[in-house]
């Protein structure tokens, strides 16, 4: 039963698709596993919670969304702290080597300091804006126009796109219905 969801990883991955893969089950934990994300729901089994990469906490798919979201400013807040980082180091350190000395601008030893203790001040503060997080809205996480998996030119389930706001349950009945129908084709 796990073997169609596993061959469905490795099928988007061989297709140069970086794959995230939602999963609860025992049958779950190899596609999980393979998934270059995987993804296990909190009340899951033990073995899916293992082989995933993030849990989820709740029962509820669009936390999905808002893991990737929040992941998505999280790196974004890492290249701004990169960038602010390498710009105070590229002024402050040929100051400090006394560059600007024949301008008579001479820096202290104790100006120093303070200036590369301010540098991880500013990051840390920074990094700590990733606490005014505010989950988004469910009608805003879905682009009602293409799936996600159009968009990477691939189909997961034949025949079906996004159409509505409602595209996550329909998504969620589509994939109930695709197991069911392999379920009673493996009987």
């Amino acid at each position: 039963q796990s073997t169609w969801e596993l061959k469905k990883v490795q099928q988007l991955q061989s297709g140069g698709v970086r794959v995230a893969m939602v999963g609860d089950g025992i049958n779950d934990s190899p596609a999980l596993a393979q998934a270059d994300v995987g993804i296990a729901i909190g009340s899951g089994t033990d073995v899916a919670i293992e082989s995933a990469s993030v849990i989820l906490i709740r029962n509820d798919l669009t936390d999905v969304a808002t893991a990737i979201d929040l992941s998505r400013k999280t790196v974004s807040r890492i290249h701004i702290n990169f960038i602010f980082a390498v710009l105070y180091n590229v002024l402050g350190i040929p100051i400090a080597a006394g560059a600007l000395v024949s301008f008579g601008i001479v820096l202290q030893p104790w100006m120093a300091s303070g200036a590369m203790a301010l540098s991880s001040v500013s990051v840390v503060c920074s990094s700590l804006l990733l606490k005014l997080y505010k989950k988004p809205q469910y009608n805003k996480l879905f682009d009602t126009s293409s799936t996600l998996h159009d968009k990477a030119g691939v189909n997961t389930l034949p025949g079906y796109r996004y159409e509505s706001r409602n595209s996550l349950v329909q998504y969620i009945s589509a994939v109930e219905e695709s197991e069911q129908h392999l379920l009673e084709r493996s009987d």
